[in-house]
């Protein structure tokens, strides 16, 4: 397999997310998946991400920019909850957020 091949792979697992089945869990709860809500939003094929590809960025967050009625917006979709209560949690254990 070539570089180019293994770095389309590694971005269409990226894509999933958590897999498919937290796709179809989503989907039974009639909700869209955070990166559904960034397409349903944005005028088609703008999205642009931003730090999708590194080191396993488990977060949960997806973070980019794209348009909407062609005008250019940044934003962010996913567990933002989430990754704010865990920054919480490591705030009080280590005192200082590192």
């Amino acid at each position: 397999m070539s570089e180019i091949e293994l770095l389309f792979e590694k971005r269409e697992k990226a894509n999933l997310g958590g897999g498919q089945e937290k796709i179809l869990l989503q989907h039974s709860m009639n909700k869209m998946t955070a990166r559904e809500r960034i397409s349903y939003l944005l005028d088609y094929n703008s999205f642009i991400e931003i730090g999708g590809m590194i080191g396993g960025n488990s977060s949960g967050v997806i973070t980019g920019y794209g348009t909407v009625l062609d005008k250019l917006v940044y934003l962010y979709s996913g567990r933002w909850y989430d990754y704010c209560t865990r920054c919480q949690k490591n705030m009080q254990h280590n005192g200082n957020g590192t």
